[in-house]
């Protein structure tokens, strides 16, 4: 019984001094730092996405010409790029990828079917 006791009394000493939250609290200077250090961070997070989204907007557009214009190792090339960055792109963006993956795949077996027919008489 006694044990049990000095365990209550001694989780209570413990408990209490939990409430107490002082040396936890960041003085002034160092907060502010902290807080504009972060804000700082998410801003160049922020750039560098809408750097990567604009890098990938110029990357389908080619990768759509290059496909139209049966450049398809150009149209490959881009692809594997597109996919390297996909998981950091808008869902939109993704969808545009994977679309223009079909659009290459179609090509691709057009071309491969259309090499191999012969033209009789030739």
């Amino acid at each position: 019984m006694r044990s049990h006791l000095f365990l209550v009394m001694l989780s209570m000493v413990l408990l209490a001094g939990c409430e107490n939250n002082e040396g936890l609290s960041m003085p002034g200077k160092a907060r502010d730092s902290g807080e504009k250090s972060a804000a700082a961070s998410a801003e160049k997070t922020a750039t560098a996405s809408e750097e990567t989204i604009q890098k990938a907007r110029t990357m389908i557009d080619e990768t759509s010409a290059a496909i139209q214009d049966n450049k398809l190792e150009r149209a490959e090339d881009l692809l594997g790029k597109l996919k390297g960055m996909q998981s950091s792109l808008p869902e939109s963006m993704q969808d545009q990828i994977a679309s223009l993956q079909r659009s290459y795949d179609t090509a691709k077996a057009a071309k491969g079917a259309a090499g191999g027919l012969k033209v009789p008489g030739g």
